[in-house]
């Protein structure tokens, strides 16, 4: 996200640049020149904003905060980034600011229904309860002016196998808000997470019963992962407590926290022995940390990958070796390196790669180069060794980066991948809606 102010400087979400470690937004000279920091976060309040907007004022920003050490039920809590650059946390989650009519902020919900809600915004607060405008719409866009753009409709996936000759048949028939999907280990469920009105949550679908059924239904829970003896699921809570959790998969058990950390973990996955708990980090350094840990927490977490900003990690079947992407290079490269012990890292990719995962009988490594799926054949005896690439199909399914978005199905033969079910949605657009909010808002 960007805005650009009176002032003729453009502020944008952070990157990863090692240089810039604790902004809070960057600056850029609209007329070019070099980036700086737009405020810095302290040890107190881990604010990290993105998705910024400018408010009538012309001085305060209006953004998404994440990554906030403040727990809360609100999905992703908005925020005021005021010109001594404070964060000040409103009560309201949101998925971004879209902009304003007269004190009123608009924005987008989760659900993709768009809101309004009074605001003071040199008191630094809201002044009453939001109300709904607009339900189910996608990708909606603000003008200064009151023009208003968007897609009609929620965007939604459909799960499909796809052989390596990219012919694609449908897993599930229904549609959903899919992401993350992950084979149990007996091959005959799919763990998904699916987007919700209150955020997102774990379900189970049954592959022989074609039965779809939820799984939690606290907070929102992100990225599945199955414990080796399919009896449980992992999975990473954004909300309200960050954490990596696990529950019996059946539902016949509450949800017990494995691990918390600063910042939040990203995912979390098992050793195939079930002895080891992986997971990443993100504490606002810039770099993201592959930490592994033993269950029986008989050793402290130690950092496995440290260098750069690291994805994805995923243990090999054998439970040998650990494959992860990372832009160490200034590419995001797929890369392999022993578990556990000493050893250094195997490049597997070729002019990029993301999202690696491993083949059932551990000699192939998948990734992902821009739109095309690739097959890395290995061998992982007396050491690992990549010994041939290929590209599998190509194709508009949809990806993540920082974790693996589809999986390797038991057969062998075929890759269960997401697809958006409507890519030809039309887009709507609303000249003065304005003036539309203004009459309803008039109304009893």
């Amino acid at each position: 996200g960007a805005v650009w102010t009176p002032a003729g400087d453009i502020l944008f979400s952070r990157t990863n640049d090692t240089k810039l470690v604790g902004a809070i937004l960057l600056r850029v000279p609209a007329t070019g020149g070099p980036i700086s920091a737009f405020g810095r976060r302290d040890t107190t309040n881990l604010g990290e904003v993105s998705n910024p907007i400018l408010a009538p004022d012309g001085k305060t920003l209006v953004a998404i905060w994440v990554q906030s050490r403040i727990r809360s039920g609100s999905i992703t809590p908005l925020c005021l980034l005021g010109p001594d650059r404070t964060l000040t946390r409103l009560e309201v989650g949101a998925e971004r600011p879209l902009g304003f009519v007269d004190d009123r902020l608009i924005y987008l919900r989760n659900d993709g229904t768009i809101m309004a809600v009074p605001i003071d915004v040199d008191a630094r607060k809201l002044t009453g309860p939001p109300i709904a405008l607009l339900e189910s719409v996608s990708g909606p866009v603000m003008s200064a002016s009151g023009t208003l753009m968007y897609s009609p409709g929620q965007p939604a996936t459909t799960a499909v196998l796809v052989d390596e000759t990219g012919t694609a048949k449908p897993l599930l028939e229904e549609s959903r808000q899919f992401s993350n999907p992950r084979y149990s280990p007996d091959g005959q469920r799919v763990a998904f997470d699916i987007g919700g009105p209150q955020g997102r949550d774990i379900w189970i679908f049954e592959i022989a019963s074609a039965t779809l059924s939820r799984l939690t239904s606290a907070g929102s829970n992100v990225r599945p992962e199955w414990s080796p003896d399919g009896q449980r699921v992992l999975y990473r809570q954004v909300t309200p407590r960050k954490g990596i959790w696990w529950q019996p998969a059946n539902g016949s058990g509450a949800a017990e926290l494995l691990v918390e950390v600063p910042g939040g973990p990203n995912e979390g996955l098992l050793s195939p022995d079930g002895r080891t708990l992986m997971y990443r980090t993100d504490e606002g350094t810039g770099d993201q940390h592959v930490i592994t840990m033993p269950m029986d927490k008989s050793a402290p977490p130690t950092p496995l990958v440290t260098a750069a900003v690291n994805w994805a990690p995923r243990f090999s079947p054998d439970g040998k070796w650990i494959a992860y992407s990372s832009d160490e290079s200034g590419t995001a490269e797929i890369y392999v390196r022993p578990f556990p012990g000493a050893g250094g890292r195997i490049q597997v990719s070729n002019g990029g790669g993301s999202e690696p995962v491993w083949s059932r009988d551990g000699r192939a490594l998948y990734y992902r180069q821009g739109d095309a799926l690739m097959a890395a054949a290995v061998s992982v005896t007396p050491t690992f060794a990549v010994q041939s690439r290929r590209q599998l199909f190509a194709g508009a399914y949809e990806a993540s980066g920082p974790h693996a978005n589809y999986d390797a199905a038991p057969d062998g033969r075929h890759l269960l991948m997401l697809k958006a079910k409507d890519d030809r949605a039309p887009v709507v657009m609303v000249i003065n809606w304005a003036a539309e909010v203004r009459d309803r808002l008039k109304a009893p």
